[in-house]
């Protein structure tokens, strides 16, 4: 993850251009610490719709621990439903830092902490899925 400190300015930036505020933006992954609900207040955006997308730990962490890409041309893959289809290919693959276990469960813990803070900030945005 990115640190508040860093992707907070970046954000504020971003979201003050004209593009943004003419045709609208949309967040992936932003919104959910105090400090980015607090940045978004305090510039007075107010999402139109948040999505919150449940998916169990476990699931989360079997998805993610399959992901894979190749150094040498960037693609990603997905062991389960989309793998390399060569031998060269397959041996080159490398997991996402991120997508190690712990780090995915880290992740989870750290959603499911901020998830009530999300759910009050944006309550008449929210959309279950």
């Amino acid at each position: 993850m990115i640190p508040d400190s860093i992707i907070n300015p970046l954000i504020e930036k971003r979201l003050k251009q004209t593009d943004c505020q003419v045709s609208g933006w949309v967040l992936d992954d932003f919104g959910y610490t105090k400090p980015q609900i607090k940045l978004l207040a305090a510039m007075r955006i107010k999402p139109s719709q948040v999505f919150i997308c449940e998916q169990n730990e476990d699931e989360s962490v079997r998805r993610l621990s399959n992901r894979r890409i190749d150094p040498q041309t960037g693609t990603e893959y997905n062991l389960e439903v989309n793998p390399p289809s060569d031998e060269p290919t397959s041996n080159r693959m490398i997991e996402f830092v991120e997508d190690a276990e712990g780090t995915v469960r880290k992740r989870y813990d750290l959603w499911r902490a901020q998830k009530s803070d999300i759910e009050e900030a944006f309550r008449t945005s929210i959309k279950e899925l």
